[in-house]
């Protein structure tokens, strides 16, 4: 509202009354609309995107490309060909690759165009890690939203997650494909009020998928997947929704937010075909699953739940601050420690499979040559170190079990971590209704936990975290039925020198009476890659593919030194009755 003041201002009268106006309403929220359609007739398979938005009222809107997410970076380079077409709009470039100037008339609607196809060659493979980049195969699409949209950086509506009026449009696409999103799934035209990191962090599947749905709640469970795999898509349906249902009724989620599961295969390169690999992320209503189709459904179990839990650690409890990687010993540690308890409390494993699950990441964590690694060293390195990128998953899961099981001794009522997260999550609930968004930081988790009770939290983050001091591993830890004791295990070894192998494509450095060697690798052998399900782990199998006079085969063999290592294991009481397993479950809050 303006006001315009007269002569009569100097003397403190003014000519208009403020008081006696309605006072102006919140905007109504921009219009953000979508229409794909997919060009198989062009130089690879792309599809065409056409953006609609509402134009900032200055005349000028930056549009954001997609950038760096997921460890990838200049995902821009995913798109080509963009154009304005609405009339009196320019593209102007800025000083950042992935920033576009639009210049509009003053609160127009803009019409934008770009081309979105894969900046890599080839189908999705384990190498390549998760494919996180635009798929656009000739038979499917599989998007990211972080990678595929093109998405207005408005000043008049500001802030990194303004609500929009938001429309995708599918029914371009090929009449024989099968098309789901975080939004719902079919080719009618989807319509929401919603946050844009909906958008933003969301999934988008069409193509050759067979979808199956399951009831979880009010809203849907959408599993989208496509390839052939040694368990039928009802199994895996099912098990999903075990899952889903688990979780959920930990978190007292009514289900009323449908949820999507994907599944694509990775394909395995020509004398690889004994090679494994399985990964998946977390988005907004939605998670992603990938893996070379010899992965048995029991290990999608625990990816899922992984990947599902993030609903709320860290989603549902706020945007991680920057740097991401330095709070990542929450989000993904204390990930890793619920997913297995909520499994255990979800009646979905037993006592023994959860001990097995500690144990193997107790032997990761020890066997890490990063474990001491200072927190400083996983934000820079996080995404190029494969020792790294584990490291805040164990650090983290250690941190979890030692906090629950201090907080339930220091409690009367024996309430444990449960009760800081959903302390924390009460409290982004509060502040996303008063409007606002919480940046979650170290310090939020480390003050709910002290508050809680743990006296200890700030002083432990500052040890294992920034310092990286080994987190004790104790007695207690894991419960009444649980001893902890030292236990000696081989050191792993693969026996010869991997990097120069690759290097050279020859077998290199292959040492005398070591595993390789026992296993009859030698130098000068060709050199075509190598597997292991689970490396640094010496019980796995290593799998090294050669080639002698053109004729490939393969090795096998414990990758195994003679040298031991000593780790901490947990070992379960000794004939359990069904009184003790009863306290034990309780202790664990499956009781």
């Amino acid at each position: 509202m303006r006001c315009v003041f007269l002569l009569a201002a100097a003397l403190g009268l003014a000519a208009c009354n403020p008081a006696t106006e309605e006072p102006a309403g919140p905007p109504d929220p921009p219009r953000l609309a979508y229409a794909m359609t997919f060009d198989s007739g062009h130089v690879e398979p792309s599809l065409l995107i056409e953006m609609r938005f509402t134009g900032d009222g200055d005349g000028s809107t930056w549009l954001g490309l997609p950038n760096d997410w997921g460890g990838q970076s200049e995902l821009y380079n995913s798109l080509s060909d963009i154009e304005a077409l609405s009339a009196d709009t320019e593209l102007q470039p800025t000083d950042s690759p992935s920033v576009l100037e639009v210049i509009h008339e003053p609160g127009a609607e803009v019409y934008i165009r770009y081309r979105l196809s894969q900046d890599w060659e080839g189908v999705p493979e384990p190498s390549g890690g998760n494919p996180y980049r635009p798929v656009v195969q000739p038979d499917y699409v599989h998007l990211i939203g972080w990678a595929a949209w093109a998405l207005p950086q408005w000043d008049d509506w500001p802030g990194e997650n303004p609500e929009v009026d938001l429309t995708l449009d599918w029914s371009d696409l090929p009449p024989d494909w099968t098309i789901a999103d975080n939004f719902g799934v079919g080719r009618e035209l989807r319509t929401a009020r919603s946050p844009l990191n909906r958008l933003q962090a969301g999934l988008f599947v069409a193509g050759d998928f067979r979808l199956i749905a399951r009831e979880t709640g009010p809203a849907p469970l959408n599993i989208a997947v496509r390839g052939s795999w040694p368990f039928g898509d009802t199994e895996f349906a099912n098990m999903l929704a075990r899952v889903v249902t688990a979780l959920r009724a930990f978190w007292r989620e009514d289900g009323s937010a449908p949820q999507l599961v994907t599944l694509i295969p990775l394909h395995r390169a020509e004398g690889q075909e004994q090679s494994s690999s399985h990964g998946g992320t977390g988005l907004v209503d939605a998670f992603a699953l990938f893996a070379t189709t010899n992965v048995e459904l029991e290990a999608y179990q625990t990816l899922a739940a992984h990947e599902f839990q993030h609903r709320w650690t860290p989603s549902g409890l706020g945007e991680m601050a920057d740097p991401e990687e330095a709070i990542y010993w929450f989000s993904e540690g204390f990930t890793d420690y619920y997913t297995s308890l909520l499994l255990l409390r979800g009646g979905l494993i037993d006592l023994e499979a959860y001990g097995d699950q500690v144990n193997g990441a107790l032997r990761g964590y020890y066997r890490s040559p990063a474990r001491t690694a200072l927190v400083d060293q996983v934000v820079e390195w996080f995404w190029s170190d494969r020792d790294l990128r584990r490291l805040p998953y164990q650090r983290g899961r250690f941190i979890a079990a030692r906090w629950n099981a201090q907080l339930m001794a220091a409690n009367s009522e024996g309430a444990g971590l449960d009760a800081v997260l959903f302390s924390l999550l009460d409290e982004a609930r509060a502040i996303k209704a008063a409007g606002e968004t919480r940046s979650l930081s170290p310090g939020h988790i480390v003050d709910a936990a002290a508050a809680a009770g743990l006296g200890t939290a700030a002083e432990d983050h500052r040890a294992f975290v920034v310092e990286g001091a080994m987190v004790p591993i104790e007695q207690g830890m894991f419960g009444p039925c649980f001893d902890v004791r030292d236990t000696e295990f081989a050191v792993f070894d693969m026996g010869f020198d991997i990097n120069a192998s690759f290097e050279t494509r020859v077998v290199t450095g292959v040492r005398e009476g070591g595993p390789a060697w026992n296993a009859t690798l030698r130098d000068g052998m060709g050199f075509g890659g190598y597997s292991v399900p689970n490396f640094g782990d010496p019980e796995t199998d290593a799998t090294v593919f050669v080639g002698v006079d053109g004729e490939p085969f393969t090795i096998t063999y414990k990758p195994q030194s003679e040298e031991t290592e000593t780790i901490p294991q947990l070992f379960l009481m000794e004939e359990l009755t069904d009184e003790t397993r009863a306290a034990c479950l309780a202790w664990l809050g499956a009781g």
